[in-house]
């Protein structure tokens, strides 16, 4: 891997741990700009270093540095893979990935496709979470479509935002996957 890559990684993984930090209280998942960083990370840096980035931030998590939203109030371990979060953080993975390879293919150059793109990558990411959540909390569809209705706002905020924002990276030629 170039210094180039390692150094994208390294500042992904800090973007990524700075943006969980900024939460709007909600139960049972809190509502991040995370979400945001890793759509915007796959998209710039493509799908395999943005799929790097990523899960290197996961690895963290698992290690316990306090990258995730309210990792001051608990340790993280490998208990991560098995908790309420774990489908979301897996659909980290799945939409970082899925989004860099549209991005590959030039979906970030307009809003449009952006906001597809972006809508794709949190549809993966909210429905491996919520399918996630119905097996720990064995929830019934009332139940899902009760959070999932609650986190559809902020996630609309954070897919128009994307939206923006990508393809001004993309006119200023500062994504590093294309």
């Amino acid at each position: 891997m170039s210094l180039l890559a390692t150094l994208l990684v390294i500042l992904g993984v800090l973007v990524i741990s700075l943006s969980a930090q900024i939460q709007i209280p909600f139960y049972p998942v809190p509502v991040t700009m995370q979400t945001f960083a890793v759509l915007v990370i796959g998209m710039a840096f493509g799908r395999w270093l943005g799929t790097l980035t990523v899960s290197v931030y996961l690895i963290a998590a698992i290690l316990g540095l306090p990258v995730l939203a309210g990792s001051s109030e608990r340790s993280a371990d490998f208990e991560l893979l098995t908790g309420p979060t774990s489908g979301f953080l897996i659909g980290f993975i799945v939409a970082a990935w899925t989004v860099g390879w549209l991005g590959e293919l030039g979906w970030g150059k307009s809003f449009r496709w952006t906001l597809c793109a972006m809508a794709i990558g949190t549809c993966m990411i909210l429905t491996l979470g919520m399918l996630w959540l119905t097996f720990t909390y064995s929830w019934n569809v009332e139940q899902v479509l009760k959070s999932l209705i609650g986190l559809v706002p902020g996630a609309t905020l954070k897919i128009l935002l994307a939206s923006i924002l990508v393809p001004y990276l993309w006119r200023k030629d500062i994504s590093a996957g294309h």
